[in-house]
C-alpha cells in the first residue's frame, strides 16, 4: 500500500515483486495453491487478436456479433473498442492514471 490514495495497491499482479519482504506473487491454482511452474502456465496462454477484442467486447454489449454495422478500419475499430474496455474497468483506467501522474 501506498502512502498516499493514488498510490494504493488495488491487485496484486502475479510474478510481481512485494516491497516489504521481496517474495514475488505467486499464480494460484483452484485450490489457492501455488502453480508449481508459473513460466508454462504463462507459455500457454492465448493470444486474442483484435478482431476477438472487438468480438467480445460487443457481445459484451449486447450486439449480434456479425450484424451490420458501419464500416470502420481495423485500426479505427479496435481503438474503439480498447476505449471501450478503458472506460468499463476501473482497474485498467486506475492504472492508466497512474501511469499519466508517476511517469511509469
Amino acid at each position: 500500500m501506498g502512502k498516499s490514495e493514488r498510490h494504493l495497491s488495488l491487485i496484486k499482479l502475479p510474478l510481481g515483486i512485494n516491497r516489504k519482504n521481496n517474495r514475488r506473487c505467486l499464480f494460484l491454482n483452484p485450490d489457492n495453491h501455488p502453480l508449481v511452474d508459473p513460466a508454462l502456465l504463462l507459455k500457454t496462454i492465448k493470444k486474442n487478436s483484435g478482431k476477438d477484442l472487438i468480438r467480445i467486447l460487443d457481445a459484451e454489449d449486447g450486439e449480434t456479433p456479425g450484424a451490420e454495422q458501419p464500416v470502420i478500419g481495423a485500426k479505427d475499430q479496435i481503438g474503439q473498442a480498447i476505449g471501450k474496455m478503458i472506460n468499463s474497468c476501473k482497474v485498467i483506467n486506475h492504472l492508466i492514471a497512474k501511469a499519466r501522474d508517476t511517469n511509469y
